[in-house]
Protein backbone atom coordinates (compact mmCIF):
# COMPACT_ATOMS: atom_id res chain seq x y z
CA UNK A 1 0.00 0.00 0.00
CA UNK A 2 2.87 2.33 0.76
CA UNK A 3 4.33 1.78 -2.73
CA UNK A 4 1.03 2.68 -4.36
CA UNK A 5 0.61 5.69 -2.11
CA UNK A 6 4.07 6.99 -3.00
CA UNK A 7 4.14 6.16 -6.71
CA UNK A 8 0.49 6.05 -7.76
CA UNK A 9 0.86 2.57 -9.22
CA UNK A 10 0.95 -0.95 -7.88
CA UNK A 11 4.16 -2.91 -7.63
CA UNK A 12 2.89 -5.27 -10.33
CA UNK A 13 2.16 -2.38 -12.72
CA UNK A 14 5.59 -0.92 -12.05
CA UNK A 15 7.33 -4.22 -12.75
CA UNK A 16 5.39 -4.76 -15.98
CA UNK A 17 6.25 -1.21 -17.05
CA UNK A 18 9.96 -1.82 -16.45
CA UNK A 19 9.82 -5.11 -18.37
CA UNK A 20 8.06 -3.44 -21.29
CA UNK A 21 10.64 -0.63 -21.35
CA UNK A 22 13.41 -3.21 -21.61
CA UNK A 23 11.49 -5.11 -24.28
CA UNK A 24 11.16 -1.97 -26.41
CA UNK A 25 14.92 -1.43 -26.23
CA UNK A 26 15.55 -4.99 -27.33
CA UNK A 27 13.00 -4.74 -30.14
CA UNK A 28 14.46 -1.50 -31.42
CA UNK A 29 18.18 -2.05 -31.08
CA UNK A 30 18.68 -5.80 -31.54
CA UNK A 31 17.59 -8.48 -33.94
CA UNK A 32 16.77 -10.91 -31.14
CA UNK A 33 13.62 -12.92 -31.73
CA UNK A 34 10.45 -12.33 -29.73
CA UNK A 35 10.86 -15.55 -27.74
CA UNK A 36 14.30 -14.38 -26.56
CA UNK A 37 12.86 -10.98 -25.55
CA UNK A 38 10.01 -12.64 -23.63
CA UNK A 39 12.52 -14.67 -21.62
CA UNK A 40 15.06 -11.86 -21.20
CA UNK A 41 12.46 -9.45 -19.86
CA UNK A 42 10.92 -11.88 -17.39
CA UNK A 43 7.51 -12.44 -18.90
CA UNK A 44 6.02 -15.85 -18.12
CA UNK A 45 5.06 -16.55 -21.74
CA UNK A 46 4.68 -14.97 -25.14
CA UNK A 47 0.91 -14.57 -24.81
CA UNK A 48 1.15 -12.45 -21.66
CA UNK A 49 3.98 -10.41 -23.18
CA UNK A 50 2.03 -9.72 -26.36
CA UNK A 51 -1.11 -8.80 -24.42
CA UNK A 52 0.76 -6.38 -22.13
CA UNK A 53 2.67 -4.91 -25.06
CA UNK A 54 -0.42 -4.39 -27.20
CA UNK A 55 -2.29 -2.91 -24.24
CA UNK A 56 0.43 -0.27 -23.76
CA UNK A 57 1.54 0.44 -27.33
CA UNK A 58 -1.50 -0.53 -29.41
CA UNK A 59 0.58 -2.79 -31.66
CA UNK A 60 1.95 -6.30 -31.51
CA UNK A 61 5.67 -6.48 -30.71
CA UNK A 62 6.51 -7.57 -34.26
CA UNK A 63 4.51 -4.78 -35.85
CA UNK A 64 6.01 -2.25 -33.43
CA UNK A 65 9.49 -3.41 -34.43
CA UNK A 66 8.68 -3.30 -38.13
CA UNK A 67 7.27 0.23 -37.91
CA UNK A 68 9.83 1.75 -35.54
CA UNK A 69 13.13 -0.02 -36.13
CA UNK A 70 16.03 2.34 -35.50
Amino acid sequence: RLFKKETGSTIHSYIVEQRLNQAVKLLMFTDKNIRYIVDACGFPNQKSFSAAFKNKYGLTPKRYRDENKA
